[in-house]
């Protein structure tokens, strides 16, 4: 039989099954209109074996651990246990017809040991670990968490400042052994609950906290625990889950809580999380930071005098019409922490930014609210946290074209404002620098327009605004440096509860806050016009190379016209050889697809299965009434819809393309993860898309398939490393689309054959070896784009579509 007919075949049976499902739903359905019930028993809903009923008979009451403080998931208020976690239990028993015994007044280790030896029947939040799931059954996940650092201490934001600190941590909790495993420097504080670790830090005994975000921020406010700083942790190991959990011996509760669980609609869940999640962490009040001192300080300090630069708009300046008016980006962050202080922020009269510095220097102001640290400034100030950080352009006149680093104009003049903390720097990293000094920012720009100076280097905002404040758009960005600017808060070094109080202030602000700040000033300037000017002179150049390329490809055509007899017969059966292997390509993938419909089909069989098999029971005992049918009705079309897309899925993505199109990368890329998204899943593979979408031009299907026979390597790869959180990262930039794994990558031995016709490291039976040869035939060949490999040895392989020259 050819594969041509297999297919066929296999096509009818789907459609089949299908057809089946939903046939025998409707036809149930149909049935069930025929008897209203007079009541509604939400436990006969869920499907449960005779040997679950049972169980649910001989225990009516089950017990579950109640944590004093773990908000807003499980915690005790009023002497009642509250929370996230015990609605959703108290839902779930009450769809079971069970009822809830609440366990408090042990720690978590306590709570673990106990279901451990099954005195507890249920760990109602708790985070899956292979360790644990020698002793305890889970549940899938019901909600998440985001880990954070807590901390008085400016210098600690990540993991790393952690190394040969104390950090406070429950026992037993997740965090613990996570520390232990990966961070082995870290020295470890172990308390009994979340209330502890805060006290630990907040009286010296510790460095640091971490552990809940949500939780943590709760505590601080209920407790008048507050500490300075608090930063999410980038670590997507720490964005875990959270699950409930019986004993080992009781395996069957935790099936009938899986079962009970499928029964919660999106509308109760969205519910319960607009209760208890729905409003934003509570935001820490700067004064609930501060220590006893720093509060008679802030009591005693009433004025706060600061200088500023008078003419760096819109980041600060002054205007002196009537009197010396402070404005900009640090003016309104200053106030911002003023009003939270109770302090006033007073600008100081000064001529320029070299003036300015003198008189923080001479101790005639207190701080200046924008100043990058440099060695000079720290013999006279001490500097906060850095709270604006920007990139550096370079600007030139704009007809001088593209600059793509510093290097190629570093022997050039560089127009530079006197004082600026980049005269050291540039001079530092590049000793051979040509700098002139300029007395004020405007200048700096004057000189470049009239070719005093080849350059200046200045921050995006700061170029808007000058270059459309005074018409100077015979300027443009020419390019960016590899060095940001980045502004704290200078303060006068004799006064180190200032620094500390404005330090802790700082951290206070939301992200939030500083962008309303920077689009005040900035808002559609920062999107100015001139700087097309030298990406169009870039786009010009690129195309005068690819004319020449194309030229060049005319007369090498020119040139082998005479050959083209000759080696006619050859192509020819080299294009038979290329359809056959195409042919062969499909069907690898159909098989691939096949499989990912299987697995994205097995949870809505069997909840059609439970909800069928559950309508005749209620049938037969006469208890369904109208909302019950609207309810099944409901609830079973969303699962056949999910069923159907999942066939229209597999139907686009094998049509035979008439003509080519124009289709967007990202969305072409997203349903193709789709369709493998079930089988990933079961084997614990995150994928993450991201980058700028752009579109395409060609065979969407012929694209697809690329994506997913390098999917599918990269998958198996993984599962054959054994990599401990493997990860496919997806990235889209610039016409490029990169696949990268974390398995290890490609042994150097055969890196240089993977892309060769019937080559495969997959085990016999599991890999053709066609897979790649034809994705590569497919973008060189059809799409007139590069796929290539970028191995680095023990970390990944990464596979690159480029698009550049392609059909986009």
């Amino acid at each position: 039989m050819t594969g041509k007919k297999k297919m066929q075949k296999m096509r009818q049976r789907i459609m089949w099954s299908i057809l089946f499902v939903i046939g025998f739903t409707l036809a149930a359905f149909a049935q069930s209109t025929g008897t209203v019930g007079t009541q509604t028993n939400t436990h006969n809903t869920i499907r449960l074996t005779p040997k679950e009923k049972a169980f649910l008979r001989k225990h009516p009451v089950i017990t579950a651990h109640n944590e004093a403080d773990f908000p807003p998931y499980n915690f005790i208020e009023g002497g009642k246990p509250q929370g996230y976690s015990i609605d959703y239990l108290n839902m779930l028993a009450k769809r079971l017809g069970i009822k809830v015994k609440y366990i408090s007044g042990y720690t978590w280790a306590e709570f673990i040991k106990m279901a451990r030896e099954g005195k507890i029947d249920v760990m109602l939040n708790i985070m899956r670990t292979p360790k644990r799931e020698k002793f305890l059954n889970f549940t899938q996940p019901y909600a998440g968490t985001k880990k954070a650092i807590f901390t008085n201490s400016a210098n600690i934001r990540t993991l790393r400042d952690l190394e040969g600190k104390t950090v406070s941590v429950i026992e037993g909790y997740f965090m613990q052994h996570f520390l232990e495993a990966y961070y082995p420097g870290i020295k470890l504080k172990l308390e009994k609950d979340a209330k502890s670790c805060l006290s630990s830090v907040k009286n010296g005994s510790s460095d640091a906290t971490a552990g809940s975000s949500d939780i943590m921020r709760y505590l601080m406010k209920k407790n008048k625990l507050y500490l300075a700083y608090g930063h999410l942790i980038d670590d997507r190991r720490l964005s875990l889950d959270l699950n409930m959990a019986t004993p080992a011996s009781m395996t069957i509760l935790r099936d009938v809580l899986q079962k009970a669980m499928y029964s919660i609609s999106k509308k109760e869940l969205n519910a319960l999380k607009e209760k208890w999640l729905g409003a934003r962490e509570p935001k820490i009040p700067v004064t609930g930071t501060l220590t006893d001192e720093e509060r008679a300080y802030v009591r005693q300090k009433k004025e706060v005098k600061m200088c500023i630069d008078p003419d760096w708009e819109p980041i600060e300046f002054a205007e002196t019409t009537y009197k010396f008016i402070t404005k900009g980006i640090s003016t309104d962050t200053m106030n911002v922490i003023g009003k939270e202080l109770n302090i006033t922020f007073t600008g100081v009269p000064t001529d320029n930014w070299s003036q300015s510095q003198q008189f923080l220097k001479e101790k005639k102001c207190d701080i200046l609210p924008a100043a990058a640290k440099t060695k000079k400034r720290e013999a006279y100030a001490r500097f906060t946290y850095p709270y604006l950080d920007y990139k550096l352009a370079i600007i030139t006149q704009a007809n001088k074209g593209f600059v793509g680093s510093l290097m190629d104009i570093i022997d050039k003049p560089i127009a530079i404002k006197k004082g600026s903390a980049l005269i050291p720097k540039l001079e530092k990293l590049y000793p051979a620098v040509s700098i002139v000094e300029a007395n004020d920012t405007l200048e700096t720009f004057t000189m470049v327009a009239d070719g005093k100076a080849n350059a200046t280097i200045t921050t995006l905002p700061v170029a808007s605004h000058f270059i459309n404040k005074y018409d100077l758009h015979s300027l443009g960005i020419a390019g960016y440096t590899d060095m940001r600017l980045r502004l704290s808060i200078a303060v006068r070094d004799d006064d180190p509860l200032l620094l500390s109080v404005l330090d802790k202030a700082l951290a206070t602000i939301p992200p939030e806050q500083h962008k309303l700040i920077y689009d005040r000033w900035v808002g559609a300037q920062a999107a100015a016009p001139y700087n097309y000017r030298n990406i169009l002179y870039a786009a010009g150049i690129f195309l005068a190379l690819v004319l020449l390329g194309l030229y060049r490809q005319y007369l090498l055509k020119q040139a082998n016209k005479g050959l083209e007899s000759a080696v006619k017969y050859k192509t020819e059966e080299n294009l038979k050889q290329q359809q056959l292997l195409q042919e062969q390509s499909k069907l690898a993938a159909m098989g691939e697809m096949i499989g990912a419909i299987a697995h994205q089909w097995r949870q809505p069989l069997n909840a059609l299965g439970l909800s069928i098999q559950n309508l005749e029971y209620d049938y037969e005992d006469g208890k369904i009434d109208e909302a019950f049918i609207k309810r099944y009705v409901k609830k079973n079309k969303e699962t056949i819809k999910f069923m159907s897309q999942t066939i229209d899925d597999f139907r686009d993505f094998f049509k035979v393309d008439k003509t080519k199109e124009h289709f967007s990368a990202k969305s072409a890329v997203e349903e193709t993860v789709s369709i493998q998204d079930a089988s990933l899943r079961k084997n614990h593979i995150a994928v993450e898309i991201r980058g700028e979408d752009f579109t395409i031009y060609g065979y969407r299907s012929e694209f697809q398939q690329v994506i997913l026979n390098i999917l599918t390597n990269a998958a198996y790869a993984l599962k054959k490393s054994g990599a401990a959180n493997p990860l496919i990262e997806i990235i889209l930039q610039k016409h490029q689309i990169v696949i990268r794994d974390n398995a290890g990558g490609i042994d150097e031995q055969i890196i240089g054959r993977i892309f060769e016709p019937y080559f495969t490291t997959k085990d016999q039976g599991e890999g053709t070896g066609i897979g790649l040869y034809m994705s590569k035939m497919i973008i060189e060949e059809n799409m007139k784009g590069r796929l290539y490999v970028e191995n680095k040895q023990g970390v990944g392989a990464s596979f690159v579509i480029d698009l550049d020259r392609g059909e986009q």
